[in-house]
């Protein structure tokens, strides 16, 4: 907790202008704040989301050009209801736990180039003032249960409006936090609180700011012409990234290098066949299933915002389902679902007339639920507690280095490598260190010929993917994609995949195929 604390100061210290040119915004705020609560949840019981209530002042500094520094200390309430199921014919319990917070923002803000909208991103340190458990009209203190201080990534998207000087926001902001709030050094019981969890959410504010000290007309004016030309120069210029010429093919498996706005949308399935089942033994009954299938399928949905030309902001949701088929991949493998949502920034660091290297920082917060028959049977007649759904939630954070190069005009090669820490979806283990490598080589056939198609192929390794906690070690996989690229400002295209995992149930490496649609739209 110490080291948390010392890495905010640090940043705050290090990110302090010491020239701020009399510009300073001063405000208020306030909102409502929708939390939930990701851990491991008590024997029996569920977290629900559950709402309440932010509001503090706000303080900001320019440090560049459309680029602040905002301090903004609030009062924020937390928490979640947990849910405690029973027999069908009795009601669940519902017990709510509020938790109370002053925190600190300090973000750094980063405005258009119309300067009405805005993106900012940076750390939030928390300080628990109070936390309650209740059950109807009957409710107990808890705060020493909890860490007192909490901290937090946080990344938001607002607008601006002018009213005369002062300027109304709007703002929707997104709060992971990176501490376990439980404390460690407790004897869990049965009936406890868990001892391994973490809040995140959704906030919505609105806000009121006010500039203090005089106008400079004459920087204003040149502000406003240098946006008027900046608008002009982008409605121009082509939408697709391109370097040296070629115009490159985005993909899903080696993410973008470029600073661009888009909205991306894809969906896919497939499948691993002829999988050999191990043996199933149940209550000293032995289930063979000589081969069975598994199939699987993905949804993503993906925006990324370009707010200056060196510096974009990204947000991901995603969802992967697996299921066996049959009796014995189903007895064997179970169902898993895994949803999750990852935010992060893109940083230009060099650029050139052919070549582009971007440094990369995200978080990552996702949630695996397993459904094992095999392993619940097998607990209900051992005598053990029984759950036949498990859900699992990880955080992690990290970056790393992307890097495009626009060899000719008709082909393009792009890589990347970035690594990242943070917890183990087997929680028989600690936290743990994942990284992933890939590269990709793309064709534009319509820079030779009028035919607007465009081919990539790429290849990627990843070492402790973020898959769940059956994939064990490495995960090799490669996408063939064959796009519409006669616009310059969408591509639709057909993936075809193959990647080879280790499976932990099914004691073997499995071989998947898979068929994919995507679609992206530059703005």
């Amino acid at each position: 907790m110490r080291k948390a604390i010392v890495l905010f100061a640090a940043v705050l210290l290090a990110s302090t202008p010491c020239k701020l040119d009399g510009q300073v915004r001063l405000g208020i705020f306030g909102g409502a704040n929708r939390t939930d609560l990701s851990g491991d949840a008590p024997s029996g019981a569920s977290f629900l989301s559950s709402s309440g209530f932010a509001a503090g002042i706000v303080g900001e500094f320019a440090i560049a050009r459309d680029i602040w520094l905002s301090f903004q200390p609030m009062y924020v309430q937390k928490g979640s209801d947990i849910e405690y199921g029973f027999a069908d014919s009795e009601q669940p319990d519902t017990l709510g736990l509020a938790l109370n917070y002053i925190t600190l923002p300090v973000l750094f803000k980063f405005v258009s180039g119309n300067g009405k909208t805005y993106a900012s991103g940076g750390l939030d340190l928390g300080y628990l003032v109070s936390s309650t458990l209740s059950l109807e009209d009957e409710s107990r203190d808890v705060k020493d249960a909890f860490n007192e201080f909490d901290l937090s990534a946080d990344i938001a998207f607002g607008v601006m409006f002018p009213v005369g000087r002062p300027k109304i926001t709007l703002e929707a902001r997104y709060t992971q936090s990176i501490l376990n709030l439980a404390k460690q050094d407790q004897n869990p019981k049965p009936d406890a609180l868990p001892t391994r969890f973490r809040s995140s959410g959704f906030q919505l504010f609105a806000g009121l700011l006010y500039p203090l000290g005089g106008r400079d007309p004459q920087r204003e004016a040149q502000s406003d012409l240098e946006r008027a030309v900046g608008t002009v120069v982008q409605a121009l210029e082509y939408k697709r990234p391109m370097l040296g010429g070629h115009a490159f093919m985005p993909n899903n498996l080696i993410r973008d290098t470029f600073i661009k706005t888009f909205v991306r949308n894809s969906i896919g399935i497939g499948q691993a066949v002829d999988v050999e089942i191990p043996l199933v033994e149940i209550g000293g009954d032995t289930i063979l299933g000589l081969q069975g299938d598994i199939m699987y399928a993905t949804l993503a949905f993906e925006y990324q915002q370009a707010i200056r030309p060196w510096l974009a902001a990204r947000g991901e949701f995603n969802v992967l389902g697996r299921l066996g088929t049959n009796v014995g991949s189903l007895l064997a493998s179970g169902l898993t679902a895994a949803t999750g949502f990852d935010v992060g920034w893109l940083i230009r660091l060099f650029h050139s007339e052919k070549t582009q290297l971007t440094g990369t920082l995200n978080l990552a917060s996702d949630n695996f639920t397993a459904v094992n028959i095999a392993r619940f049977v097998e607990d209900v007649i051992d005598g053990r507690p029984a759950s036949l759904v498990r859900t699992t939630p990880a955080v992690r954070g990290g970056g790393g280095i992307r890097f495009a190069w626009g060899v000719s005009p008709f082909f393009g090669v792009t890589a990347l490598a970035e690594a990242g820490y943070g917890e183990s979806v087997d929680r028989s283990a600690t936290d743990e260190w994942q990284a992933s490598t890939g590269a990709t080589v793309d064709f534009d056939f319509l820079a030779i010929s009028s035919v607007p198609i465009g081919v990539l192929l790429a290849g990627k390794y990843d070492r402790l993917p973020e898959s769940g906690e059956d994939t064990e070690n490495d995960i090799f996989g490669g996408v063939v994609r064959i796009a519409y690229n006669g616009r310059s400002d969408f591509i639709i295209g057909l993936d075809i995949g193959f990647s080879r995992a280790d499976s932990k149930a099914l004691d073997q490496t499995l071989n998947l195929g898979s068929v994919g649609l995507n679609l992206r739209y530059y703005f």
